[in-house]
């Protein structure tokens, strides 16, 4: 006779312990606070849910129609200050604890030679006193106050000397306080928690508004668009040497990257000449190269000098909006290579969805037909022969129900 003991025993501690090959539930919105909740000190966080980049490969959507609106979705929660400051706090003790895998559940994939810095890098971009913080979309920037270096001694303020007395006395001041030395902690709300940007705290900045001039101003979308014809939605129509886009584009959620764009492509809006170092107004885009490509990913450009890239003079503020991802091929942003707030004319198509550039880049349309992006993708994949790259002969602007030109 078998003994049934043992395999009771057995069976318990199956029931108890659960399979542990099985994945983890979703999180409902009834557990978000779990899923942004501050991550624990213990070495049992690096088996937390990796990011949503390394997940398995989902087949790719079929893009929209040339210039069409893409399917409305359900925008994902939006992030909160409270929540981010939170996970950052956790964040703060795994690193003090002097182990960075456990980290790696917070970081992007691809940021993650941020983990092969020293400990006390790693401590030091991580701390400060959060001052305050501003959500952006999908990503929540936090103000940290830069805390003095170990010796440092706190700054001697000398106070003001007592003022004379009597009628007509001038009143002494204090000097205005000095402002406090701050740095940034960029937040990625993702799907299943929030992620630390290191690339993007370390560049965080404002735009740059450029250099004074006449010329250099920002152009309404209305004065830029005040003569065409019709009352319809506003399309891009951007020909090249291996065939015809048109781009739905987005006013109304990315107000000025639109305004920028359609400017800079009408002649409109001036930007900075980098050979003559003048203020131009001409069509800018017409003439230029395909610059960057990734086949069947990406392509971009926008590059007034085709040798270093020069950007217009002056960069625009970074327009995240939650109800628009990058989960479709077609999108067209506002390229600024990872700097926040330092984009302006040159934009990007994708030609497949990429959602690590989530809240990172700007969306502000949507391109057709997908055959001619994935095309332009493949010829324009040439960095040794730059010269053979694809051309944009010419952006046009038209108003949807006016006739294609």
């Amino acid at each position: 006779m078998i003994p049934r003991i043992p395999v009771l025993l057995l069976a318990a501690m199956v029931v108890a312990c659960g399979d542990p090959s099985a994945p983890n539930p979703p999180a409902t919105p009834a557990a978000t606070s779990r899923t942004v909740s501050a991550p624990a000190a213990s070495p049992r966080v690096a088996s937390a849910p990796t990011a949503p980049a390394e997940e398995a490969a989902r087949p790719v959507p079929a893009a929209p129609a040339a210039g069409a609106s893409p399917a409305p979705v359900a925008p994902p929660s939006a992030p909160t200050v409270d929540e981010a400051r939170q996970v950052l706090e956790g964040m703060r003790a795994l690193a003090a604890a002097g182990n960075p895998s456990t980290l790696v559940p917070y970081i992007p994939k691809r940021d993650r030679g941020f983990l092969h810095r020293p400990a006390t890098e790693i401590q030091a971009a991580l701390s400060g006193k959060v001052l305050d913080g501003q959500v952006q979309g999908g990503r929540v920037v936090l103000t940290l106050e830069i805390p003095p270096a170990p010796g440092d001694k706190a700054p001697i303020v000398q106070a003001p000397s007592n003022p004379a007395r009597g009628k007509g006395a001038a009143t002494a001041k204090s000097p205005p306080p000095a402002p406090l030395p701050v740095r940034f902690a960029v937040m990625l709300r993702r799907a299943i928690g929030y992620r630390y940007d290191p690339v993007a705290s370390e560049r965080w900045a404002p735009p740059d508004p450029g250099a004074p001039d006449p010329s250099n101003r920002d152009v309404p979308l209305a004065e830029t668009v005040s003569d065409l014809p019709g009352k319809g939605r506003l399309v891009a129509v951007i020909d090249t040497s291996e065939g015809r886009l048109e781009c739905g584009l987005f006013p109304e959620k990315a107000p000025r990257a639109v305004a920028t764009f359609v400017g800079l492509a009408r002649g409109r809006r001036a930007f900075q000449d980098p050979a003559t170092k003048t203020w131009d107004r001409r069509p800018f885009y017409d003439g230029q190269l395909v610059t960057r490509a990734r086949p069947g990913i990406f392509f971009s450009f926008g590059c007034a000098d085709r040798v270093a890239c020069a950007g217009p003079g002056f960069s625009i503020p970074d327009e995240p909006d939650l109800s628009l991802r990058h989960d479709l091929p077609g999108r067209l942003g506002i390229d600024n290579l990872g700097r926040p707030n330092q984009g302006a004319a040159r934009v990007y198509i994708t030609a497949a969805p990429d959602p690590d550039r989530d809240d990172r880049a700007t969306i502000f349309g949507q391109c057709g037909p997908l055959e001619t992006i994935q095309r332009i993708t493949q010829a324009a994949d040439r960095e040794s022969r730059p010269q053979d790259s694809v051309i944009i002969r010419q952006v046009t602007i038209r108003r949807e129900e006016s006739p294609t030109p």
